[in-house]
């Protein structure tokens, strides 16, 4: 009986030694936490900028319409994700606009939701790093009809940076240049 039992316990202990514990294992399988080191890449972002604006509400004109707004970028969730309130004019009406951009690891590429006082609506737009910024695309609709939407970020720098819209109506085929902005951080 005392052999059995002592047996038993040299199993047991044999068992624990080569077993991992629980939490060791748990963190084996987990991925990895907190910020992604490409949210390091954009942190100059955090601040205010002056952004001067220029848009064309129709593919068959040259008149582009100019105004300026105020960004304010902040970094949240432990610098998983950058917040941006952006506070403007369009078309000579109030425009605000929220967005929030983060890093996917798992997928490998920049993601950024976008929410407007015109559309009232979320798009999510999906991409990757360029040379000097970012290029996001995004399904969108306006007043019914579907595009694509893509938007680029370029010459970036602690200081300033450049920003362009564009609109595909073929499926990314041929892309419309709709708006292009100047952002300058403020001292």
């Amino acid at each position: 009986m005392k052999t059995k039992a002592v047996v038993g316990i040299v199993l047991l202990l044999g068992l624990l030694a080569t077993n991992v514990p629980a939490e060791e294992q748990q963190a084996e399988q987990m991925p990895p936490m907190g910020a992604p080191e490409q949210m390091k890449k954009i942190a100059f972002l955090e601040g205010t900028w002056d952004v001067a604006m220029e848009w064309r509400n129709d593919e068959d004109t040259s008149v582009w319409d100019k105004s300026t707004a105020e960004c304010t970028y902040k970094s949240i969730l432990d610098g998983c994700a950058m917040q941006m309130i952006f506070t403007g004019a369009m078309m000579d009406m109030p425009f605000q606009g929220y967005m929030l951009q983060s890093f996917d690891r798992e997928k490998n590429e920049w993601q950024a939701l976008w929410i407007d006082n015109m559309g009232g609506r979320m798009t999510l737009y999906t991409g990757s790093e360029e040379k000097d910024g970012t290029v996001l695309t995004a399904k969108d609709v306006w007043q019914g009809q579907k595009f694509l939407s893509r938007m680029t970020t370029l010459n970036e720098s602690p200081g300033s940076f450049d920003w362009t819209m564009e609109t595909s109506f073929d499926n990314g085929q041929n892309w419309l240049l709709v708006g292009t902005a100047r952002y300058v951080k403020r001292q």
